[in-house]
């Protein structure tokens, strides 16, 4: 009985302290506990185990990504997308602040905020169509030398599809 009582406040412990450092708050995050995946992979569990959230968006359409970032680290955010899954997402930078030139990239060097409130940063989605598209955001940190370390990095992902309605303007088909 003894055991299970310290397993429970080992386990209280490591849950109150297990806070997202940000949260994707649009489009929603792919899995509805901000934690998984913040530090593993480039989203987390494997995809296929279930997305809890799946986003439909207009192809070549300006949105209002929105973070919140509730424990500060000096870093930046980068946003990347990859339009059939999660493959091919460029790597880590190996140098902190190192200039990337990957096509998946839309959006880099992103300040972080002081952790108080969301924030904001219109990004341009790609004008295709897809059924499993994926939003990375990316912060890296720039706090814990040496860099290039697993917890340097965090992680979220949004799930997307993008279609192209634009015969459907007006509401007819043209």
């Amino acid at each position: 009985m003894r055991t299970r009582i310290v397993a429970g406040l080992i386990l209280a412990a490591f849950s109150a302290t297990a806070d997202a450092h940000f949260t994707l708050s649009y489009p929603p995050a792919r899995y509805s506990n901000p934690v998984e995946g913040m530090w593993y992979g480039v989203c987390g569990r494997d995809p296929e185990t279930g997305r809890d959230h799946v986003t439909t968006l207009h192809s070549g359409s300006r949105i209002m990504l929105t973070l919140f970032q509730s424990i500060h680290h000096p870093g930046y955010f980068r946003v990347s997308f990859d339009s059939d899954g999660q493959d091919d997402f460029p790597p880590h930078p190996v140098v902190y602040g190192m200039v990337e030139t990957s096509p998946a990239i839309l959006l880099n060097d992103i300040p972080p905020v002081d952790g108080t409130t969301p924030f904001s940063v219109e990004i341009t989605l790609p004008d295709i169509e897809c059924g499993n598209c994926t939003l990375q955001v990316l912060f890296n940190l720039a706090d814990k030398p040496p860099f290039g370390t697993f917890d340097d990095y965090h992680h979220q992902c949004a799930d997307l599809v993008l279609v192209d309605d634009t015969i459907f303007a007006g509401n007819f088909e043209s």
